[in-house]
């Protein structure tokens, strides 16, 4: 039975409008949106339909709010971040992605809860990966920074004898934010042979 036509006789107009809308594909929070009401007391409203119904919107809100998660998790948001662009609650998206962990574990996961967990799991790794990366660059940074401070060659003479600019051989030996270009190193290198050891294709 549909949530409209499980709504009593007396139900007044405004409950049967929103479970109309609800039908017709509207969130809690874009009914709620048009009658001045919280995401909670659209849902007590449908609620009232009676138990099964319920589940049925439930379910249903479920499946808009994972496949509105699914792409923003793979473009590397975060909950937070999901949430604010889906206008929805923390507490409403963590209970998305627990119910879809558990049925996608329990082998009885619809497609778009699979997709779900998939994607979170994919952008958990990027974030890694990603993290692995900073820290690798932290590291390469100090060791350039090391090398020049070891060659014994003043800043100047360094910049002058490689065409590298002092500006960023000034940068480089106080450990820059970020990597410089390979040519950039490779012209340090014929001066200071130890940053040929950096694993940076400079052999």
């Amino acid at each position: 039975m549909s949530t409209l036509a499980a709504l009593s006789p007396d139900s007044t107009t405004r409950d049967r409008e929103i479970a109309r809308l609800y039908e017709g594909g509207f969130s809690y929070a874009e009914i709620g949106r048009r009658f001045d009401l919280t995401r909670e007391r659209v849902r007590q409203i449908l609620m009232k339909a009676g138990e099964p119904a319920y589940y049925q919107a439930l379910s249903a809100e479920r499946r808009r709010l994972a496949e509105g998660a699914g792409p923003l998790f793979r473009a590397r948001m975060t909950r937070a971040q999901v949430a604010s662009r889906l206008a929805v609650s923390m507490n409403d998206l963590h209970g998305c992605i627990v119910h879809a962990r558990r049925v996608v574990e329990e082998g009885r996961g619809e497609p778009w809860e699979c997709e779900l967990v998939a994607a979170i799991g994919e952008g958990r790794r990027e974030r890694a990966e990603r993290r692995r990366e900073l820290l690798q660059s932290s590291s390469i940074m100090q060791t350039i920074a090391d090398q020049i401070s070891a060659s014994g060659y003043p800043l100047r003479a360094i910049a002058d004898l490689t065409g590298v600019s002092y500006a960023t051989v000034a940068e480089l030996s106080h450990g820059a934010k970020y990597l410089p270009r390979p040519s950039t190193l490779e012209r340090l290198a014929t001066l200071i042979p130890g940053l040929r050891r950096l694993d940076l294709s400079l052999a």
